[in-house]
């Protein structure tokens, strides 16, 4: 997900949920069982004693070689773990098992057609499998397609009407269709169902900000953060919230706990940074755009804030930005504003560009164009033509946008006394 895209982030964490299988023989091989998910580096030594001893049935050896594979799973090693589920297939091809953990590492690698794959071949080796169905839902959502997303989470709810997570699941894939009234349905039953899962909480309170409950969306982060006080994301979610309601201040109270808590994440120090432009402190702002910039030198939207912040701050943004563009997928919707801002490119392109054929999208992205044009007609000097495009972001109404929030907080400014 890009620093500005704001459907509901799926947060499917794809991870191994199968659990080791036990072969009939060999003490290394149990042991290997045993500590695959728990003790992983433990489990390696077990496994590759049992693997390279010799002795084991083929049945034996690709159990072994999929116990490994989870071992390195567990440990973050997907390419070794997919030579392991590899092997453990050749061994054994109606290995139902194996397929699903390769699928699972393949989705974890960013390969989702690979891993829909393997998914659609452990369901055909065991049509019952409702995990299966759940984690081939995870990789058609992370993919976009939130309609087969749904289906696959349909199957797995109807083979285990209490699956908690693939009720989460399954009501992020409608909020990212923007059917919160579903969504939000299908997290409190998640929630009814396990009193303690912090990340329905946390998919909830998106779906409230989203359709503007900001109080029930800030009472829902306060649970997930109760439950969970280490996880950063929800201190820069609930910042968020408080953009929605317009509290700055406590927004960067939040930010700042985010960054305190994981000071290697990006999106908290952008989300900081433009906070800090929000209440008009360019020099802070450009400070945590550029951390956040160094963080993830792919993303355009630090960039682009950074730009807007030494532009105000009268530095020699134009130089910076170019610095930053050679990083940047020349293909990738917001590269027409930078291009803009560069003097490659004219207004008129980059509303252009923003157009997609997706509805969703499409008002999003002009939501964003809108409020980077009058960002570059207010810093030339073109005061009516930048409270037009303001104006016309925030009838856009994608109230979750940093943009539409930009575009408020500088009409603000506009109309502020001198």
């Amino acid at each position: 997900m890009t620093a500005t895209a704001r459907i509901v982030a799926l947060l499917f964490l794809i991870q191994i949920t199968a659990g080791a299988c036990m072969p009939q023989s060999n003490d290394d091989a149990r042991m290997c069982a045993e500590n695959a998910t728990g003790t992983p580096d433990l489990a390696l030594q077990y496994c590759t004693a049992a693997i390279n001893a010799g002795k084991l049935s083929p049945s034996n050896l690709a159990t072994t070689f999929n116990n490994r594979g989870d071992a390195y799973a567990v440990k973050g090693d997907y390419v070794r773990a997919i030579k392991d589920y590899d092997q453990a297939i050749h061994l054994m091809p109606d290995y139902a098992l194996a397929y699903k953990n390769r699928g699972i590492a393949h989705g974890t690698r960013g390969d989702y057609d690979l891993a829909i794959e393997d998914f659609g071949q452990a369901l055909i080796l065991k049509p019952d499998d409702a995990s299966a169905f759940n984690s081939r839902g995870i990789a058609y959502g992370t993919k976009g397609d939130n309609d087969r997303a749904i289906q696959n989470f349909d199957q797995a709810i109807r083979l285990q009407p209490g699956f908690a997570d693939a009720l989460n699941n399954r009501g992020s894939a409608y909020d990212n269709k923007g059917d919160f009234e579903h969504g939000i349905a299908d997290f409190n039953e998640a929630i009814r169902l396990n009193p303690g899962y912090a990340l329905a909480f946390k998919n909830r309170a998106m779906a409230y900000y989203l359709t503007e409950d900001y109080d029930r969306s800030i009472q829902d982060c306060d649970q997930a953060i109760r439950l969970t006080p280490a996880d950063a994301t929800l201190f820069r979610r609930r910042g968020s919230v408080y953009w929605g309601k317009k509290d700055y201040s406590k927004a960067l109270e939040d930010y700042d706990r985010a960054v305190r808590l994981n000071p290697k994440d990006a999106d908290s120090f952008r989300g900081r940074g433009i906070t800090y432009f929000f209440l008009g402190q360019f020099d802070p702002a450009a400070r945590d755009t550029a951390l956040a910039a160094q963080l993830d030198p792919t993303d355009a939207y630090s960039a682009l804030w950074l730009y807007l912040a030494q532009a105000k701050l009268g530095q020699d943004a134009k130089a910076s930005l170019a610095r930053n563009a050679a990083m940047l997928k020349a293909a990738q919707w917001p590269i027409p504003v930078v291009s803009l801002y560069l003097g490659s490119a004219s207004s008129q392109v980059v509303l252009s560009s923003a157009q997609d054929p997706n509805p969703r999208k499409d008002v999003f992205q002009r939501c964003e164009a809108y409020f980077y044009i009058g960002e570059d007609a207010l810093l030339h000097g073109r005061k009516d033509e930048a409270k037009a495009m303001f104006e016309q972001a925030i009838a856009t109404g994608v109230t979750s946008f940093y943009e539409y929030n930009g575009a408020i907080v500088e009409l603000a400014r506009m109309k502020a006394p001198l």
